[in-house]
């Protein structure tokens, strides 16, 4: 049995003590990553995006469609919900620790913000490397967890036990994780940067009127299949406005003859042609078979940016 410790790696701002972290721990907090202007302006646009989304009968949680008040909401596929959110993702200093860890190609796996209120249970440790055989020896993930409030051990800081990115997937049971699991805690602005085989989940916040948000940008190798289709959920004038970066991590970039189109190597999107924005072009076979849950709708239904009404933003 590989060791593992129950000590969190000090929250620094020294970039190369931060990928010492996460070589040692598989993950590290990143001190004040985060001005407080940019906490302020983030997390605003997230509580009104979250308002927003549960005005109009369409929040989630991490159960599903959310109906009634409770304590967790999750706000999905932050890439068209907020001009914040596109420049958070593509933070140079963020994807510098994310290909220490994954190499210098990477994509984005998933985006979210959540909402983590008094009442919310914690349980569940996983790891994130659950797509790949057990025994693989690299991480396919890196998530960035921006902590746009005190993360505490009251108010249900994410559970990790460091170092256990070293161990084998089948020596995480519930008691081994309960024995080894420490609250990432940092202060607003902070950040823990994590890899995906380390043993985590979420905390229980147990106080009585604190909620806590946060942001998880998961990023991922580019032969990764995301979790986020963002060539069908990001609408197509953001991605016509977006710079390079992010289009590459939207996907928009083949990678060693991986996600070509009309062939292996694809085009800059500048040179793609013909976008098939014409009535007659939307029937294909795609839309007159049974679309079942394995299939991306091709004329998704996409949920933009909301103000704390529920109205268009």
């Amino acid at each position: 049995m590989t060791a593992t410790t129950t000590r969190l790696p000090v929250a620094t701002t020294d970039a190369a003590q931060i990928r010492a972290d996460l070589d040692e721990h598989g993950l590290a907090i990143v001190k004040d990553m985060l001005t407080a202007d940019e906490v302020a302006s983030i997390r605003a646009r997230l509580v009104e995006q979250a308002a927003g989304e549960y005005a109009a009968g369409v929040a989630e949680s991490d159960a599903g469609p959310v109906t009634e008040p409770g304590p967790i909401q999750y706000v999905w596929s932050l890439i068209s919900k907020g001009q914040e959110f596109r420049d958070l993702l593509v933070r140079s200093d963020a994807l510098s620790y994310v290909r220490h860890v994954l190499g210098p190609d990477v994509i984005t796996f998933s985006y979210t913000g959540n909402a983590i209120g008094p009442g919310a249970p914690g349980g569940g440790a996983h790891t994130d490397q659950i797509y790949m055989p057990a025994d693989t020896p690299w991480p396919i993930v890196c998530n960035v967890i921006y902590m746009l409030d005190d993360f505490t051990a009251d108010n249900g800081a994410t559970l990790v036990v460091p170092g256990s990115h070293r161990r084998p997937i089948g020596e995480l049971t519930h008691e081994e994780f309960v024995r080894h699991a420490v609250p990432a805690v940092g202060r607003a602005g902070s950040a823990l940067v994590m890899e995906s085989r380390v043993w985590h989940s979420i905390g229980i916040n147990r106080t009585a009127d604190v909620v806590r948000h946060g942001i998880l940008a998961a990023y991922c190798k580019p032969f990764i299949r995301p979790q986020e289709n963002w060539t069908l959920s990001v609408p197509r004038e953001i991605v016509d406005a977006a710079p390079p970066i992010l289009r590459e991590l939207m996907g928009y970039k083949s990678w060693q003859s991986l996600g070509g189109v009309g062939g292996p190597y694809g085009q800059t999107l500048e040179q793609v042609q013909g976008w098939r924005d014409d009535a007659a072009s939307s029937t294909n076979h795609l839309q007159i078979a049974a679309i079942d849950w394995g299939w991306a709708s091709p004329a998704p239904t996409i949920i933009g940016e909301l103000d704390a009404n529920g109205a268009p933003r």
